[in-house]
């Protein structure tokens, strides 16, 4: 692999998504680790919510 910053662009994990069975534990869950909830979105059977990490 090059070192070259042209060839070597910077690159982010921006989104993680996975299923849980229970949205309300997860989201609990990583509010007690301390990280921000951000969004609450709910289309028919679905519900997403997104949580970020503070130290980023």
């Amino acid at each position: 692999m090059s070192s070259n910053p042209v060839n070597s662009p910077n690159m982010k994990l921006e989104v993680v998504v996975f299923s849980v069975s229970d949205v309300d534990r997860a989201k609990s869950f990583y509010e007690n680790l301390g990280w921000r909830f951000d969004i609450d979105v709910v289309d028919g059977d679905f519900r997403g919510i997104q949580m970020t990490p503070l130290n980023l």
